[in-house]
């Protein structure tokens, strides 16, 4: 080992931390080398100077510091109360625990607030109002479902009284459903299910969109108006003949009076009215309801010019219903019942080009596409009809030429007979 080594192993051998190798090999040196000897008895003797005696404690010193500390806690300011106060505080409030209590108290404290001011608010809104003579329970349903009444009202547009007596159909449904012709007895089969279907579905909830009468009014003109409805009601046992009387005149109203006191949207009448086949006046009652922008109003009118006049009267408004509410189902719906006049009035690429159109939207997809199928299947039936037609004709032509001199022979025969003779 020599001097350049020794130097980083001073301190590792002044506190007695090497190896028993390199301490051997490091003094082996040292006792060679008078320089590094020198250096390392002067960092011994420096280490012995530095080096305190380590003293015994003193019995009773933990006792007297605890005693010290209690007589210190018995005499303690307002102040620090306050901030040990304070500070207990503040660690109990950054605790999770304690944030989580916080805000269950406030959910329960809140919510029993909101549903008991909610509760006070629905029994006070809660107003009957009943009329003599009628039952409370038929009150009480009427004011339930007059929301789904002027809802219907708000929907469908200003509200016209219904027909008094509908005229009765000409023909039956399944007559004014059926076409004469081929095609478009082919091609109606495909929508005229789902077209009967829709019209059973609005036979079954039109009954629902009934108005009784305006439930913003006051209650007196509404009882008046409920009134002059028929009621179940009858006179109770014992009552005198004159009250009697005029429960069983209240039972049966006149028509003047049931027509002004039952109130229904032209929708609605005009969907009775087509069910009735009565359809001058479902078109009259649907152009009513489709001047304020309803279109499925002003479809089913052209429904009912359809049903009515046929498909040349009725093609204009399916178009014009088809402009309006581009992009819509009942704009589909109309550009379908386009295609099917077209085909029955004849005009087949029309027909074609609005089914095509209808292949692009999801809901009038799968119609389209087979009203073009079975356009195509009729087409070409028809054109092998035409075919197999213009055969048999070229050779009943031929017949006749055929045929021409078959009459020369018996003329020949007598003639040659007559010669032989």
């Amino acid at each position: 080992m020599d001097c350049e080594k020794f130097e980083p192993l001073l301190l590792d051998e002044l506190y007695e931390e090497l190896d028993e190798l390199t301490s051997a090999a490091l003094k082996r040196h040292v006792s060679g080398c008078a320089r590094c000897s020198a250096a390392l008895n002067g960092m011994r003797a420096t280490r012995r100077l530095a080096t305190f005696p380590i003293v015994d404690v003193p019995e009773g010193l933990e006792d007297k510091i605890f005693a010290a500390t209690r007589e210190a806690q018995k005499v303690v300011p307002i102040r620090s109360r306050a901030s040990r106060a304070l500070s207990w505080a503040g660690s109990w409030a950054m605790r999770p625990q304690t944030a989580m209590a916080a805000v269950f108290l406030l959910m329960i404290g809140s919510s029993a607030f909101l549903l008991r001011a909610k509760r006070d608010a629905a029994r006070e809104s809660e107003v009957s109002v009943t009329v003599r003579g009628e039952p409370a329970g038929a009150l009480a349903a009427a004011d339930h479902d007059s929301l789904d009444d002027k809802a219907a009202a708000a929907a469908h547009g200003a509200a016209v009284p219904p027909p008094v007596a509908p005229m009765a159909a000409a023909a039956p449904a399944a007559t004014a459903l059926t076409l004469a012709d081929p095609m478009d007895r082919a091609t109606a089969g495909a929508g005229r299910g789902k077209d009967e279907a829709s019209l059973g579905a609005l036979a079954a909830s039109a009954p629902a969109k009934e108005e009784e009468g305006d439930f913003a009014g006051n209650a007196q003109k509404k009882g008046f108006a409920r009134s002059l409805e028929p009621s179940n009601a009858a006179a109770p046992a014992g009552a005198p003949a004159q009250l009697a009387d005029s429960m069983q005149q209240r039972v049966a109203p006149s028509p003047v009076a049931t027509t002004g006191s039952s109130v229904q949207d032209g929708y609605s009448a005009g969907m009775a009215a087509y069910r009735a086949r009565n359809y001058a006046e479902a078109i009259r009652l649907f152009d009513g309801a489709a001047q304020t922008g309803d279109q499925n109003s002003a479809l089913w009118a052209a429904r009912s010019v359809n049903d009515s006049h046929g498909c040349a009267a009725a093609l204009p408004r399916f178009e014009a219903v088809a402009q309006k509410a581009a992009g819509s189902y009942t704009g589909s719906d109309a550009l379908y019942e386009a295609g099917r006049c077209q085909l029955t009035l004849g005009q087949i690429d029309g027909a074609r080009e609005k089914f095509t159109r209808l292949t692009t939207v999801a809901s009038h997809e799968a119609r389209a596409r087979q009203a073009l199928a079975n356009l195509d299947q009729v087409a070409a039936r028809r054109e092998a009809e035409r075919s197999k037609a213009g055969t048999p004709g070229a050779g009943g032509m031929a017949a006749p030429k055929a045929a021409a001199p078959a009459p020369a022979k018996p003329a020949s025969k007598p003639t040659d007979t007559a010669n032989s003779f």
